[in-house]
């Protein structure tokens, strides 16, 4: 992995422990993640869940998702839920910024997107609300 800047992670060792949830499911009930999440200002809310191409995201995590953005919402700001998927081998890293939107959820609705990369469609919904970072 060769990048010319630092990365974000400080350690990727115990970045790649796995966290398992074994023995807290009960009945269908069982924890779960969230791969990304963008907060921004105390105005906006972006949660990043991250498949394989083809992969969907699993309707209790998907309600999970929704749950929290349209909370985030009905207090009068932004939130959103950006499915990004990649082709990436399971043995090299992923890098966010290159994954394909393929779907967003925002204000009770998913939308299919495709054709724009993560890092694409941050710039573009920074330029769109006007967010200086």
């Amino acid at each position: 992995m060769s990048r010319s800047k630092k990365p974000l992670v400080k350690n990727m060792t115990t970045l790649r422990q796995v966290i398992l949830f074994e023995g807290l499911q009960k009945g269908g009930v069982s924890p779960s993640d969230i791969d990304a999440i963008l907060e921004l200002h105390d105005n906006y809310l972006i949660l990043f869940e991250v498949k394989k191409v083809g992969v969907e995201i699993p309707k209790g995590q998907r309600n999970m998702l929704e749950t929290i953005v349209d909370v985030w919402g009905d207090s009068g700001r932004i939130g959103l839920v950006v499915k990004a998927t990649h082709n990436v081998k399971n043995t090299d890293d992923i890098l966010l910024k290159d994954c394909e939107v393929a779907e967003v959820y925002y204000k009770d609705s998913w939308k299919i997107i495709g054709g724009i990369n993560v890092k694409e469609f941050l710039d573009n919904f920074y330029k769109k609300n006007n967010i200086k970072l």
